[in-house]
Parts: structure tokens; C-alpha cells; sequence
């Protein structure tokens, strides 16, 4: 069946794992991870993860409030006097609207979306969302919003004191047994990485996102297993 996935849509390669409780049952590549298909897939090839960093910050964020650190139903504003985008509503912004996509901001920020090559940092990624008004009002719309689990990564790095690279990888990544996993793009390289492609056309160009807190984990299926047996085993694995 997955043979016929990746031939019927053109897919070059891709891994998969079964995880039953708290066993993993099984994992194999297929395909390739090279448009000249000289390197198999495999279950330790590394991949883009996207969205599943988005779980990543907000159990880290979590973590702020096992510690004392932080609340989330207070006011962003009172930790992050650097983020202040136009608000027209008299509800303000708080951790929990982030966390839940109900903030009211863009979803892409000006600076540093997914569709902006410049290698902006998270800094002016969230310094350049000060110029976009709400959209709606706090709390009353569900709206998509990358750039608000963005700035949850910045308030990451502002309450624990350190980059929240570091921060993940020390207190979520490694304590997960994550151990292929990585946050930086200069690490995603080498005969383990699996390479994005127009079809089979050419290689996909890739930059580092400004929006990284939202999706710039890179890993394998064998790491999200472990991921995902420590989010079914309420937390420890």
C-alpha cells in the first residue's frame, strides 16, 4: 500500500512507525531520500517535522507554569513589553489565547513567514508583527496563527533565560531520548536527511524560519515515537 502511495503521487520517499502503548512496534523507510536515489529511507532519516513543533512549545511553556514562572491567563504584555501589536478590542492578549490560536493576529508575520527567505531571527519576527492590528478580538475566534506560537517561543527564551533552542533541547528533546532530533538547520545535513523536491523535478530551496517555535523541528519517526509514548504516558517515558 505505501509502495503504491509513493509511486501513484509521485512521492519520493517517506518512513513510518507504529507505536502500540508504549511499545514501538515497527519501523521501515521507503523509497529514497535523494532524487538520485542512491540513499534508501530509512526509520532514522531525518525529516521536517512543521506543525508538531508547535506541541513542543506549548509543553514548554507548560513547563514555565510547573515552575512558577508564568501564568497563562495574565496578560501577554506583562511578560514581553517588546510585543505590542494594535489592539482595537478591550480584551488583551494572554498565553492561553496564544496557546489555542485564538489571539486574533495574522496568521503569517510580516517578517519571517514561512514564504520569506531571508533568514530573519525570531527577535525581529515578532518585532515585526507590532504593525499588524488584530484581526479579532481575544479569545472569541479560533483563527490559525503561526506567528503566535512564535512569539510563544520568544516568552520561552525571555522567562527560562536562555535561547529556546537550548531550552527544548535540554529540557524536552534529550529528556525524551529525541537524540536525532534537532531545532537548528545546519544540522539538518548529511546522508540522513531526507531532501524536498518539486516531485521529481528539483530540490526545494530551504532557509531558517523566523517563525521557528512553530515548526522548525527536524527529526525521525523513531524520535516522535518516543515523543509520542511520552505524551501517552502522561508525561515520562
Amino acid at each position: 500500500m505505501i509502495d503504491y502511495y509513493l509511486n501513484t503521487h509521485k512521492v519520493l520517499g517517506c518512513s513510518v512507525a507504529f507505536v502500540d502503548g508504549q511499545d514501538l512496534v515497527w519501523s521501515e523507510g521507503f523509497g529514497h531520500s535523494d532524487l538520485k536515489k542512491t540513499t534508501p529511507a530509512t526509520s532514522k532519516t531525518l525529516y521536517r517535522a512543521g506543525s508538531i513543533t508547535k506541541l513542543i512549545t506549548d509543553i514548554a511553556v507548560m513547563q514555565l507554569v510547573e515552575e512558577g514562572l508564568l501564568d497563562i491567563d495574565k496578560p501577554i504584555e506583562d511578560y514581553m513589553t517588546d510585543f505590542h501589536p494594535p489592539n482595537p478590542f478591550s480584551t488583551k492578549i494572554t498565553t492561553r489565547h496564544l496557546m489555542t490560536h485564538t489571539s486574533g493576529l495574522v496568521r503569517e508575520p510580516p517578517v519571517g513567514s514561512y514564504f520569506d527567505n531571508s533568514n530573519p531571527s525570531l527577535e525581529a519576527t515578532i518585532e515585526s508583527v507590532n504593525s499588524s492590528p488584530l484581526l479579532t478580538e481575544p479569545g472569541t475566534v479560533t483563527k490559525y496563527s503561526n506567528v503566535g506560537i512564535a512569539v510563544l517561543g520568544h516568552l520561552v527564551s525571555k522567562l527560562s533565560k536562555k535561547d529556546w533552542r537550548q531550552r527544548y533541547q535540554e529540557t524536552l528533546l534529550s529528556r525524551m531520548g529525541m537524540k536525532s532530533s534537532t531545532l537548528e538547520e545546519e544540522n539538518f545535513k548529511g546522508e540522513s536527511e531526507m531532501w524536498r523536491y518539486d516531485r521529481y523535478r528539483f530540490q526545494a530551496p530551504q532557509w531558517t524560519l523566523g517563525c521557528g517555535p512553530a515548526g522548525c523541528l527536524i527529526s525521525t519517526v523513531e524520535d516522535l515515537s518516543e515523543f509520542a509514548r511520552t505524551l501517552m504516558n502522561n508525561g515520562t517515558n
